[in-house]
């Protein structure tokens, strides 16, 4: 028997308004690495690796824009749909402040946004609209808290300016070596030094241009050290944008078009950053 089905095309509205020059008879994408049911035209790509050499195929840039304002300390964030992050991807700011393990994202409970879920919240808030990347995080810095006081003391003073360029934060103990130390309450920023206050005197008086350092304990003078995190950005800046949407099969690797002078238009594409943009010299996002 014969059928005939009536349909309607969907409205297409085009990420890309104007392809000049892609790479020619296309690219190979990595879809072991991608998160997503579907590939978006503008997607921003790089060149993959394995083992840190090049393997001859590539593989999306991942990015997300916020959904809602993040606060700090949440172990939940709502981004906007058509990311490709996976469970175990650490995830991070642009300007690289903040990361988070992904444990496990939520597709289906929105149609508008997808919930991330992290082991530890970023420990800044992230703005409704911001960009989050794919980055590595690790814990390769052993440093000190310490500064110097540019403002003699008194024996019962308990603001301490100190020089710029500290590293002193809110919960730190101060001390000069001498004094028993004493929890930091808050720090105010000043033109030319900060003020650190803390809850008791360090109870001796302090002359200007002397060494103070975070202590290990209230009471003590042993010098604490501090674990510092370096978080940087996991994949290579991009090269090119690709040139359709596309269903992802992840048991082979995506056929597509790869476009490295374009003309895009910026809200119909995936996020990209500011340096993204500055990567991809002949891509105009309009």
């Amino acid at each position: 028997m014969l059928k005939i089905k009536r349909q309607s095309d969907k409205v297409y509205v085009r990420g890309l308004i104007s392809k000049i020059a892609d790479i020619p008879n296309g690219i190979a994408i990595k879809t072991s690495l991608l998160g997503g049911a579907a590939l978006f035209e503008g997607t921003p790509i790089t060149k993959s690796k394995t083992n840190g050499v090049y393997d001859g195929l590539y593989e999306v840039v991942k990015t997300a824009k916020v959904h809602a304002k993040y606060t700090a300390g949440a172990k939940t964030i709502k981004v906007l749909k058509g990311q490709h992050f996976k469970v175990g991807d650490v995830i991070g700011d642009e300007a690289l402040t903040v990361y988070a393990t992904i444990t496990a994202i939520d597709t289906t409970s929105s149609t508008a946004y997808d919930t991330i879920t992290f082991t530890t919240g970023f420990s800044a808030d992230i703005a409704k609209n911001a960009i989050l990347i794919k980055v590595t995080a690790t814990a390769d810095k052993t440093v000190e808290h310490k500064g110097t006081i540019i403002v003699a003391a008194t024996n019962s003073d308990t603001d301490y300016i100190v020089a710029k360029g500290h590293n002193f934060i809110v919960g730190d103990h101060l001390t000069d070596g001498i004094n028993n130390a004493q929890t930091i309450t808050e720090i105010t920023e000043g033109l030319n030094g900060d003020t650190l206050t803390v809850g008791t005197t360090l109870g001796g008086a302090i002359s200007a241009y002397t060494d103070v350092y975070a202590a290990t304990a209230a009471g003590g003078t042993t010098k604490k050290t501090y674990t510092e995190t370096t978080i940087e950005a996991a994949q290579e800046a991009p090269i090119a944008l690709t040139g359709e949407n596309q269903d992802v099969e992840t048991t082979t690797n995506l056929a597509a078009s790869a476009w490295l002078m374009a003309v895009a238009k910026e809200e119909m594409c995936p996020p990209v950053t500011t340096a993204h943009k500055k990567a991809l010299k002949t891509i105009h996002y309009i």
